[in-house]
């Protein structure tokens, strides 16, 4: 699948983004673009001359990105691991063992490449960031996108904020399906 590239002016600076070819959820493009209006990514020479970008382009460009942004996190962490032993903390017995740190980012770089196809979100209905964490947020997490829903109850209609309370989204389905379940039972 390739997507075509549109040149835009964002905040007074000149822009690339990926268009969507297909109707459809599609995170990868969300992640992609928000990234490039931030104009922390850029698309290789050769896509902007193209005019399109593949999904093989754009995984591999979010990939650059993660792989980036976990060498500053681990250097970051690497520094603070050498200040415990310094101040005589060494806990870690596990040196040769792969960090958690390297096994979220293997998990995220085999993320990347699903996204194309969509991703599953539980939203929560208390605030626009209230989403219940999956594997696949995690990709989001490391590139440093964050994920927002506009899926907010008004405050003001305290009956449907009396039903819906702290529940996700799947939480509400089940409801539903429970009480078509129980009127079917009674019929």
């Amino acid at each position: 699948m390739a997507y075509q590239i549109k040149s835009i002016r964002y905040q007074n600076s000149p822009r690339k983004i990926l268009l969507q070819n297909i109707n459809g959820p599609c995170p990868l493009l969300a992640a992609a673009n928000a990234l490039l209006l931030r104009g922390v990514i850029t698309l290789s020479s050769e896509c902007v001359r193209n005019g399109v970008a593949s999904t093989d382009d754009v995984v591999n460009m979010l990939a650059n990105r993660a792989l980036i942004r976990s060498q500053q996190s681990s250097s970051t962490s690497s520094s603070l691991e050498k200040t415990d032993k310094e101040d005589g903390n060494d806990d870690d017995d596990e040196t040769n063992k792969p960090s958690n740190h390297e096994y979220h980012l293997n998990e995220v770089l085999s993320i990347l490449p699903t996204l194309q196809h969509g991703m599953d979100v539980n939203p929560q209905f208390t605030s626009p960031q209230s989403i219940e964490y999956t594997h696949n947020l995690a990709a989001f997490d490391l590139l440093g996108v964050e994920l927002v829903h506009g899926w907010v109850l008004d405050p003001q209609d305290l009956e449907t904020c009396a039903v819906v309370e702290m529940k996700s989204y799947n939480e509400l389905i089940e409801l539903v399906i429970g009480g078509d379940e129980r009127r079917r039972e009674v019929v």
